[in-house]
């Protein structure tokens, strides 16, 4: 006779094709964090010659650049390896945000079992906003792989905060710091986590009317306090590039970027379903459901959910860490005037990813979990795919003319320099390039006061030097745009004080703003 359990262990011909075809969603996934057709656009282009520095000069360029260190230190080594080019240079972002489907799958296991394991990597898997920077030659998915690395770490330390344990806590927590600035905002969030549990913490029986001071030193000395001093520690190891953070503050900031608002919160969710089209609209919507339902919802078997409006005891913490993060970029920002831009969110993408995983779990009747994931999964890569097949910048339309239409020694000048660094990447060193607002190389951007300096520069004084720059028998090659903040009226006003110089100006290339998320227009000038 045959044993039941063996029976009910035996799979479906249903649950195969649905793990077959959630494989195959993931596999799409993972494919398309190593392939898009898109050139390197600004802010790559500048990482890449950034960590192309010896490493013991990264620090000085971060300084004028407003960015801290341990992504281009890996960059540098990464390139040592494999080269420097689109692919190898992106496969460093591909690996961290691969790495991070298993690191939440074993929070989501811890958390809330197999199911909201599971369900966490694949909503992680197929997300068009963690596939898109898988794609980039930036740090965010190494900060969201840092931040789940941590996450692991924290709650095996609840767990039995042994000194190994604990450490890993303050190696993840410095490693955050030392790869993006969000990680202030994910440890102070983190830390007002833990300092609540240690004060809910039930009192000893011993002792249950203790003074306040005795309250807290019998909460702190608990696993809430170790993991605190854990994280104490991580931000210690941080303390010796708090000096040029400082600095950076004071002088680069976002000027790109307009100064944050209220509503910027709204947009987290938004950003991780893919941004505005009508699909990501739906994705978002799903999502958010999947994220509720793991703060909220307890399977009661078949088609019926618990809703507990206090929050699940597992779910609470991740979902104040996942909203109180950005909360507190907004109240600095809105303190500061700095900017909030979505992609600086990647820090919480593990805990959004481990609560719909905890949400997938709440919901009992498998059929209502293969067409929710299936929806997630097919929404996520088909916004994933558009834009694996989408070009961010127009820099390849423009060096492509620069390259068979230029002589040398023509000039190619750029308004803002923010538009040297991806063209000149693909035009290698033939020309010389002069930047505004600064009159110097465009290969990189100084953003040390740059506002001030955009300001300060006359558009027609730069002109005349451009023009002497070249000569009177070689042509400007201006590349520029209207759109920048801050450099607005400058760059028209450049243009219109380089044809008083040389009459004969035309465009060549036009701006394509709908085609390219960096457009911009190419004008000849002649000898």
């Amino acid at each position: 006779m045959i044993p039941t359990t063996a029976v009910a262990a035996r799979p479906s011909r249903g649950s195969s094709r649905l793990v077959a075809g959630a494989a195959l969603l993931v596999a799409g996934g993972l494919f398309l964090r190593l392939f898009t057709i898109s050139d390197l656009w600004l802010d790559e282009a500048l990482s890449v010659t950034i960590a192309k520095l010896p490493l013991a000069d990264i620090p000085a360029a971060l300084r004028r650049d407003g960015a801290p260190p341990l992504y281009y230190w890996l960059l540098h080594l990464w390139m040592s390896l494999f080269g420097d080019s689109d692919l190898a240079v992106r496969g460093l972002s591909a690996l961290a945000s691969a790495l991070t489907l298993p690191v939440v799958w074993l929070v989501g296991d811890r958390l809330g079992g197999r199911r909201a394991a599971w369900g966490a990597a694949f909503v992680l898997a197929v997300n068009p906003f963690a596939i898109r920077y898988a794609t980039e030659s930036r740090m965010y998915s190494l900060v969201a792989f840092e931040a789940a690395l941590g996450l692991l770490a924290a709650l095996r330390a609840l767990e039995r905060p042994t000194v190994g344990r604990l450490a890993w806590v303050a190696a993840a927590a410095a490693a955050v710091l030392y790869t993006h600035y969000w990680g202030l905002y994910l440890l102070i969030a983190a830390g007002i986590v833990l300092v609540v549990r240690a004060w809910r913490r039930a009192p000893s029986p011993a002792d249950p009317d203790s003074p306040a001071g005795a309250f807290w030193r019998q909460r702190l000395v608990g696993p809430e306090g170790r993991l605190l001093a854990a994280l104490a520690v991580g931000a210690a190891a941080w303390a010796p590039w708090v000096p040029i953070f400082l600095e950076q503050a004071a002088h680069t900031g976002t000027p790109w970027a307009t100064p944050v608002g209220p509503s910027a919160l709204i947009t987290v969710l938004g950003e991780f379903g893919g941004g505005n089209s009508e699909g990501a609209r739906v994705l978002s919507l799903l999502l958010a459901t999947l994220v509720l339902l793991g703060l909220l919802g307890r399977s009661l078997g078949s088609s019926k959910v618990e809703l507990d409006l206090r929050g699940r005891p597992a779910a609470r913490p991740l979902f104040a860490i996942f909203l109180g993060c950005p909360a507190i970029a907004v109240v600095l920002g809105l303190a500061s005037g700095s900017a909030f831009v979505g992609r600086y969110t990647s820090v919480v993408l593990p805990f959004f990813a481990v609560l719909a995983g905890l949400g997938v779990a709440a919901v009992g009747d498998r059929a209502r979990i293969a067409v929710t994931l299936g929806a997630v999964g097919l929404i996520g890569l088909a916004l994933a795919g558009q834009n694996a097949f989408k070009n961010r910048t127009q820099a390849g339309d423009l060096a492509g003319y620069v390259a068979t239409a230029a002589r040398p020694g023509d000039i190619i000048a750029f308004c803002p320099d923010q538009l040297g660094p991806a063209t000149l990447r693909l035009l290698g060193d033939s020309f010389p390039s002069i930047g505004f607002p600064r009159a110097d190389d465009a290969r990189r951007i100084d953003w040390y006061d740059y506002e001030d300096v955009n300001k300060a520069t006359s558009p027609a004084v730069f002109a005349k030097l451009v023009d002497q720059r070249a000569g009177p028998s070689h042509d400007v090659w201006l590349v520029s745009s209207h759109g920048y903040r801050t450099a607005e009226k400058a760059c028209t006003e450049l243009e219109n004080g380089l044809l008083t110089l040389r009459p004969n100006g035309r465009q060549v290339v036009r701006a394509k703003p709908g085609r390219y998320f960096e457009d911009a227009a190419l004008i000849r000038y002649p000898a």
